[in-house]
């Protein structure tokens, strides 16, 4: 083994980088467009799926942001 471990044979730092660039572009859309998103994954919902879908967001938002800042 050369030290670096992987997952699922891509590096682990890659791996962490385009999770947390997923998780940035869905979060960025939930915050931006959620009733769209949320009809899209989900089909067809009444405001209180808006309103988890921004909180989701948010949240996602964040959590790729730590991913991205993190060394």
């Amino acid at each position: 083994m050369s030290g670096i471990e992987s997952v699922g044979g891509i590096p682990t730092t890659r791996f962490f980088v385009v999770t947390a660039a997923m998780e940035l572009g869905v979060g960025l859309a939930l915050l931006v467009a959620p009733a769209l998103v949320i009809r899209l994954l989900l089909g067809p919902s009444d405001q209180t799926g808006v309103a988890v879908g921004r909180l989701a967001g948010a949240a996602l938002l964040s959590l790729g942001a730590v991913l991205v800042g993190t060394p």
